[in-house]
C-alpha cells in the first residue's frame, strides 16, 4: 500500500507540473516585449546547469491558512500540509527598474535576491546577464554596448551576446583557437529571463533552460485593474512612465511592513501627506484566508479623519507575493488605486516602486488631466522623495534595534501590536513565518558591505543620488535642464546689471562693464565670507546715485537682474534635492496642532 501510494503521488505530481508548464497565461493586456524563450537556444549552447526548482503557478492546489488571531503570534489555525509548503522566491518575476529610467546605449547594474546582474539593450530587447565577465570576473556593467548589440567588457574587450555567449576574445589571433575558446562553456556568462510589462523591466532570477521555460508560462505580478482595464482605460495622475522608485538601505520585510501600515501616515508624514490631528482609530479585518501563492486581502476603513473629509470610504489592502501591495479605495464613488512593489535586492537593500491611478476617466477635468500628464517626470520624483525620506529614517531605526537584539528573522516576535490597525502587518509576518521561515530566502546571500547596515548614517539614508537619481534618465534630464537655466540666468543677469549701470550713469559700455564687474565681484566675495571685501571706488557709486531713481530703464534692468539672481538661487536649491534630502521630524512637528 505504501508503494502504491508513493507511485500515485509521484504520477499525480508529475501530471500537475506538466499541466502547469503547458498552460499558457493570457498576456494580452501586459504589452510584453519579446518572448523569454528566444534565449533558450543560447542557454543550451552555454550548457548551463538548470536549477531543479518547482514551477510557480499551481493556483489550483494552493494551501490555505486561516488566521484567527492577528494581534498575537499564536492562535492561527494552520493545516499541516500548508505549513510544509515553502514559497519559492527564485521562481518569480521581479520589477527591477522602470523602462523610462534607462538609456539604451549603456549598461545598468542592479541586484536581485543577492545576485549582481547587469541590464542592457541589444538593439531589439532588454537583456540581463550576470555582472561578472567570464574571463577575470570584472563587472560587465562598466562596459560598452557595441553597435552590433553585444556587450563589451572594459577590462580586456571580451564581448557577449544576449544569451551570454562569448562572441569575441581580442587576445586570441588564431581562428581555430578562438573558436575553441569561445565554444568552451566556461567562456559563457549566465543569462536571465527579462520582459517588459506596465512600463517596468521584470527579471526572473534563475538561469538555465528550465528557468526560461518556467518564466515563459508565468506572468508578472500586476494588479487586476491593469490585467483587465476598463473600456476607457486607466487614468493616471502623471505620465505613465513617471514611476516613483527608490533603492532603500532597508530589509525587504521592514519595507513591506511600512507599506502595509496605513496608521503611520498622519504621524510619520505630518504636514507632508497627513496631519497628526487627523489621526483616528480605524477598522481592519481579513477577507478570506491566507495563501502561500496568493497572499491575503484586508478590508479597511478610511485611515484617518483627513481621508474621510476628502471623501475616502472603505478600501481593500492586498498583499500578493512576492512583492505587490495593492490598495484599492473608494473616494466619492470613484475607485482609486495605489500599487506598490518591493524588490529584495540583497540583505539590507530593497527597491520600492509606486503608482497612483484610477479607473474613472472623469476623475479629473480634461484640462487638469492634460496638464498633469505633461508635468515632467523628474518633478513628480522630487515631490515624492520627502515621503520615502521619512520612512527610511524610521525603518532604519527599527533595523538597527532588531540587529542589536540579535533578531534576523520572525521580526514580529520583537513587536507589541495590540491595535486593530496593525493587523495587516501581523498577517504579513505570519505569512513569512508559515511559508518562508520568517524572512526572504535569497538566491545568493551576501556577506559584505551590502549587508553592513548597522552603521548607516542619516546622510546615507537621505542620499537621493545613490538611491534614485543615478538610475533615472528623467532626473538626469532635469539636472541638465536646470544647468541650462542657471547658465542662461547668469548671462541675462550680468547683461541686465550692465545695462542698468549704463542707464543709471550714462557711461560708456566699457565703463558700465567694469563697474558691473566690480559690483558682482564684491557681492561674490562677501557672499562666500571673505575677510577683506573688495572696495568700490566712490566715483562709480556717486555717478549712479543721481540717475538710479529717476531712470526707469535702469530700474527695469535692475529688476531683471534681481529676477535672474532669484532664478539662479532657486535652480541651485532644486538641484540639491536630486542629491540629498534634509528631512527632520523636529521641523515638521513644530507646526502646531489645530485646537
Amino acid at each position: 500500500l505504501v508503494i502504491l501510494h508513493t507511485l500515485h503521488t509521484k504520477i499525480s505530481g508529475s501530471s500537475l507540473e506538466l499541466k502547469m508548464l503547458l498552460k499558457k497565461p493570457s498576456t494580452a493586456n501586459l504589452h510584453l516585449s519579446g518572448h523569454p524563450l528566444r534565449g533558450l537556444r543560447g542557454a543550451r549552447k552555454c550548457r548551463t546547469n538548470p536549477q531543479n526548482l518547482n514551477a510557480r503557478h499551481a493556483t489550483s492546489a494552493q494551501g490555505i491558512t486561516n488566521v484567527d488571531d492577528m494581534t498575537s503570534s499564536k492562535g492561527s489555525s494552520v493545516q499541516e500540509e500548508d505549513t510544509a509548503r515553502r514559497f519559492n522566491w527564485s521562481s518569480q518575476w521581479y520589477p527591477v527598474i522602470p523602462t523610462g529610467y534607462l538609456y539604451k546605449d549603456r549598461p545598468t547594474p542592479f541586484q536581485l535576491l543577492g545576485l549582481s546582474l547587469v541590464l542592457w539593450n541589444d538593439g531589439k530587447e532588454w537583456v540581463a546577464l550576470e555582472d561578472a565577465c567570464s574571463h577575470r570576473l570584472a563587472p560587465l556593467s562598466e562596459g560598452y554596448v557595441q553597435p552590433s548589440g553585444s556587450l563589451m567588457c572594459s577590462y580586456h574587450g571580451w564581448e557577449f551576446d544576449r544569451a551570454g555567449s562569448c562572441t569575441k576574445i581580442p587576445q586570441i589571433g588564431d581562428p581555430k583557437s578562438d573558436r575553441a575558446a569561445r565554444g568552451n562553456p566556461r567562456s559563457c556568462v549566465r543569462s536571465f529571463p527579462v520582459q517588459e510589462a506596465w512600463n517596468l523591466i521584470w527579471v526572473w532570477p534563475e538561469s538555465g533552460a528550465d528557468a526560461w521555460l518556467r518564466a515563459s508560462v508565468a506572468q508578472p505580478n500586476v494588479p487586476e485593474p491593469v490585467r483587465n482595464p476598463p473600456p476607457n482605460g486607466l487614468r493616471y495622475f502623471s505620465s505613465e512612465k513617471a514611476w516613483s522608485m527608490r533603492e532603500t538601505p532597508l530589509d525587504y520585510e521592514l519595507l513591506v511592513e511600512n507599506i502595509l501600515d496605513l496608521s503611520h501616515v498622519p504621524f510619520s508624514h505630518h504636514s507632508v501627506a497627513g496631519h497628526r490631528a487627523d489621526a483616528a482609530p480605524s477598522t481592519m479585518s481579513q477577507v478570506g484566508s491566507t495563501s502561500c501563492e496568493q497572499g491575503f486581502v484586508m478590508s479597511t476603513s478610511a485611515p484617518d479623519d483627513g481621508a474621510k473629509r476628502r471623501g475616502f470610504q472603505s478600501g481593500y489592502l492586498h498583499f500578493s507575493p512576492p512583492n505587490m501591495v495593492h490598495y484599492s479605495m473608494k473616494q466619492r464613488g470613484n475607485n482609486l488605486f495605489l500599487t506598490s512593489f518591493t524588490t529584495p535586492c540583497a540583505p539590507g537593500k530593497s527597491r520600492y516602486f509606486s503608482r497612483i491611478y484610477t479607473d474613472n476617466d472623469h476623475a479629473t477635468s480634461e484640462w487638469l488631466g492634460w496638464l498633469l500628464m505633461r508635468v515632467p517626470p523628474w518633478m513628480v520624483h522630487l515631490s515624492t522623495h520627502n515621503i520615502v525620506d521619512a520612512d527610511c529614517i524610521l525603518a532604519a531605526g527599527q533595523q538597527r534595534a532588531l540587529r542589536a537584539r540579535g533578531i534576523s528573522d520572525h521580526l514580529d516576535k520583537a513587536f507589541f501590536c495590540p491595535a486593530v490597525a496593525d493587523r495587516a502587518v501581523m498577517v504579513f509576518y505570519k505569512w513569512l513565518s508559515n511559508y518562508s521561515g520568517g524572512r526572504v530566502q535569497y538566491a545568493q546571500p551576501l556577506q559584505s558591505a551590502d549587508a553592513d547596515y548597522g552603521d548607516t548614517t542619516r546622510e546615507d539614508l537621505l542620499d537621493r543620488w545613490s538611491q534614485h537619481t543615478r538610475f533615472c534618465r528623467f532626473c538626469h534630464d532635469g539636472l541638465a535642464l536646470l544647468d541650462r537655466i542657471s547658465a542662461a540666468a547668469v548671462c541675462v543677469g550680468i547683461g541686465a546689471a550692465m545695462l542698468a549701470v549704463q542707464a543709471a550713469t550714462q557711461a560708456s559700455p566699457l565703463a558700465a562693464i567694469l563697474a558691473t564687474f566690480k559690483l558682482a565681484t564684491a557681492s561674490l566675495v562677501q557672499a562666500v565670507g571673505a575677510c577683506t571685501p573688495i572696495a568700490i571706488s566712490p566715483p562709480d557709486v556717486m555717478s549712479m546715485a543721481p540717475n538710479a531713481l529717476g531712470g526707469w530703464k535702469s530700474i527695469l534692468w535692475a529688476a531683471l537682474a534681481v529676477v535672474s539672481w532669484i532664478v539662479i538661487r532657486k535652480a541651485s536649491e532644486t538641484k540639491s534635492k536630486f542629491f540629498k534630502g534634509n528631512y527632520t521630524f523636529y521641523d515638521k512637528h513644530l507646526i502646531k496642532m489645530p485646537a
